[in-house]
């Protein structure tokens, strides 16, 4: 496991972030849209 190919470490870091950023950010706009129009 010593030999780690870096770039594809890093590049495989930053899309699962990056994809679990926008998960979160769909769900919470989502939960607050939900919640908005049970307040109506």
């Amino acid at each position: 496991m010593e030999n780690i190919d870096w770039e594809t470490a890093i590049a495989a870091g930053l899309a699962g972030i990056i994809f679990l950023g926008a998960m979160l950010m769909m769900f919470t706009n989502f939960w607050t849209t939900a919640l908005r129009k049970k307040d109506d």
